[in-house]
């Protein structure tokens, strides 16, 4: 992502994980994270699934959610209700000072989070995550199903 910065302008961008399927309710997703995202106050707004029927997924959560919006980590030895989907905006600021090689979005999290501008967006709607063999197996029986 942070390579391709010059080609993505000045305004904040979508970026989405190739390794998660989703599947939206009744209104898109990506058009409810757009209209969501509000620049004077957040730098990352992340896409939230539940952790309860998320396919695939087999951890204890990433975030919690406060009512207004902005996302705490989750601690060491806690379980929270949400795990990023792999779905987010976020804003080219951001990235100042990264590392010029390869590195976790998980520090840009962070940083955005250090200040208070990482907010969440709860998914209505279906999720699955690919990355490990169980849960393209998930995956691909939910599909068949």
């Amino acid at each position: 992502v942070a390579r391709a910065l010059p080609l993505l302008g000045d305004g904040p961008f979508f970026v989405i994980n190739g390794d998660v399927i989703w599947f939206d309710d009744r209104s898109s997703s990506l058009a409810a994270m757009a209209a969501r995202f509000e620049p004077k106050m957040m730098d990352a707004l992340l896409l939230l699934q539940p952790t309860v029927g998320a396919i695939g997924y087999q951890g204890v959560g990433d975030f919690t959610m406060l009512d207004d919006g902005r996302l705490r980590r989750r601690g060491e030895g806690r379980v929270t209700p949400f795990i990023h989907s792999g779905i987010q905006i976020l804003a080219p600021g951001l990235f100042r000072d990264c590392p010029t090689g390869a590195f976790s979005l998980n520090r840009i999290y962070d940083r955005a989070g250090r200040d208070n501008r990482l907010f969440g967006l709860r998914h209505e709607g279906g999720w699955m995550e690919l990355n490990r063999p169980e849960g393209l197996a998930a995956a691909e029986r939910a599909l068949r199903g």
